[in-house]
């Protein structure tokens, strides 16, 4: 069984803000969800706010540093966003790896692709992923449908996408990740960790073949 600890990013009281490109203010996790796809910058109020010392002690201590899956502006960037964290993540030696989403989120990141999720990143915490992981998996026919009538649509990592994250200095790494269960998409977990386990092992042996 694999054992986990989950420390709080923070332990204060903050609010999600953000601006779109027209100019609108908005404030709260759920407009920020609804306007996700048209915002231009994002911040935390009070922008003051600390991050927990233990969380930016993981971060220098881990074998890699995972972000994704999950909501961009909701999810990912809020965390980037403390300072004191995205400082650990620019020291850290570790490998980051960003993990896509396998599909777009109605409001949130509609109309985006990829390498639009990898840019975002960057701009907040400054750090270019050593690794992406996508799923090359088709989607059953009728769940994407049924998707597509939500809003969703499938992340699918084009080539002009890959040679971009290449100059960038990401490895791409491409496989079937997909895990279909109660009429929804998920990543599947244990191809997952394999392949985490297996990038922080290849990393450190190099780490020890360099020194």
């Amino acid at each position: 069984a694999i054992r986990g600890k989950v420390i709080p990013v923070t332990t204060e009281s903050v609010t999600l803000c953000g601006s779109t490109r027209d100019g609108k203010q908005i404030r709260g996790e759920l407009n920020v969800s609804r306007f996700g796809n048209k915002i231009d910058s994002i911040w935390l109020e009070p922008g003051d706010a600390k991050a927990v010392p233990e969380t930016v002690k993981a971060i220098n201590e881990a074998d890699a540093v995972v972000l994704g899956p999950g909501s961009l502006f909701t999810s990912i960037v809020p965390n980037l966003l403390f300072s004191e964290v995205s400082e650990a993540l620019r020291r850290c030696s570790a490998p980051k790896v960003y993990i896509a989403n396998l599909m777009t989120q109605p409001g949130e990141t509609e109309g985006m692709n990829i390498i639009d999720h990898v840019r975002w990143i960057i701009r907040i915490s400054g750090v270019t992923p050593d690794y992406l992981i996508a799923s090359e998996s088709p989607i059953p026919h009728e769940m994407l449908k049924n998707y597509r009538a939500s809003g969703a649509i499938p992340l699918v990592l084009e080539e002009e996408q890959k040679n971009a994250l290449g100059l960038m200095g990401t490895r791409v790494i491409i496989s079937d990740y997909l895990s279909v269960s109660g009429g929804s998409v998920r990543h599947n977990s244990q191809k997952l960790s394999e392949t985490l386990v297996r990038i922080a092992r290849e990393e450190k042996d190099t780490a020890k073949w360099r020194n």
